[in-house]
């Protein structure tokens, strides 16, 4: 429980975490506005350093380590599919950490 109240203290919209998901390791932006969350739901944008042509560039946020220190590469914020979790279940992960957003 006291994992819980500290992320619900600790992050944010915008916050970017790194946990394990179904589809693997990633880092991932918050994307909630209400903070936190009433129904337990976080949303959220998967960081990808995966190449995307320019024409999608209303779709995604291009960044790298220019941006944030914890980026090794070119990387960009994908906007095109918003993922959801239980807030409950984000925190269960062992690998679960923020980085500095």
């Amino acid at each position: 429980m006291q994992k819980l109240q500290l992320a619900k203290a600790a992050l944010k919209w915008g916050s970017i975490c790194h946990w394990h998901q179904p589809f693997g390791n990633h880092f991932a932006v918050i994307l909630n506005l209400e903070w936190p969350p009433p129904d337990d739901v976080v949303l959220f944008s998967i960081m990808t350093s995966s190449k995307f042509p320019s024409f999608v560039n209303n779709e995604i946020i291009r960044t790298g380590p220019n941006d944030y220190g914890f980026l090794n590469k070119d990387t960009v914020i994908d906007l095109r599919e918003v993922h959801a979790a239980a807030l409950s279940r984000i925190v269960a992960s062992p690998s679960l950490r923020s980085e500095e957003s």
